[in-house]
């Protein structure tokens, strides 16, 4: 009987690369779940009376319109308006709701206020350490992405829209298909800055729909959003 015994592979050594790659997803992740934990969420008045009881409500503001962020990483703002007609508050668990009120707003106001429940203009602390990550996020790929070795499948253009595709869906992509930081060689025909930009056209109505679509199926506190 003839054994053939199995010689060992050697395993495979994490590079520098990986460990970037493996550090950006971990920091993704840890963005997209602060990120969505502090979004604005619309409800009604009737939760707002509950939170306002059970003594949840952190700060309020009183406003009249949300600014949308343009880049992915930047938290929504309220406009600050005294007359409303919207109000929004935090919760002490860091959660950010808005609604209209069945009080003129500015007696509501004045009810929180009775209350010491401090004022607050602009975003939440949860929202700004998310935005805080965002920004890291960003410069960090910027920063591979430019002084790094040259991209595999795309030129930097092409990443650089790509990377701005709404939620950091691109920026996954990148991670994902380019493997940044690591040692490969680029293929002959890469894809173009052009392509790109194209790409993120479609792709940012596509996330939209499909943001605004399952928004409605499942309730504005599973997917948040203005």
């Amino acid at each position: 009987m003839i054994v053939i015994e199995e010689v060992p592979t050697a395993a495979k050594r994490l590079t520098a690369g990986d460990y970037v790659r493996v550090g950006l997803a971990v920091l993704w992740v840890v963005w997209a779940a602060l990120a969505w934990w502090s979004a604005p969420r619309e409800t009604t008045a009737e939760q707002f009376d509950a939170d306002f009881a059970a003594g949840r409500i952190a700060s309020y503001q009183t406003t009249d319109a949300w600014d949308r962020p343009a880049p992915w990483a930047a938290p929504a703002r309220a406009w600050w308006n005294p007359d409303g007609p919207l109000l929004a508050w935090t919760n002490d668990n860091g959660q950010t709701f808005y609604t209209w009120p069945h009080q003129p707003v500015h007696a509501v106001a004045q009810e929180l206020g009775f209350a010491d429940i401090s004022h607050r203009s602009g975003t939440s602390p949860l929202a700004q350490t998310a935005s805080v990550l965002g920004l890291a996020l960003i410069i960090a790929g910027l920063l591979v992405l430019l002084g790094g070795r040259d991209p595999r499948r795309g030129t930097r253009w092409f990443w650089f829209w790509i990377g701005q595709i709404p939620l950091g869906l691109g920026y996954l992509a990148w991670l994902w298909f380019e493997r940044p930081a690591m040692a490969v060689r680029p293929e002959t025909q890469r894809r173009s800055g052009l392509l790109g930009f194209g790409v993120l056209l479609v792709s940012g109505f596509a996330v939209t729909a499909l943001v605004i679509g399952a928004r409605h199926v499942f309730g504005s506190w599973l997917v948040p959003g203005l």
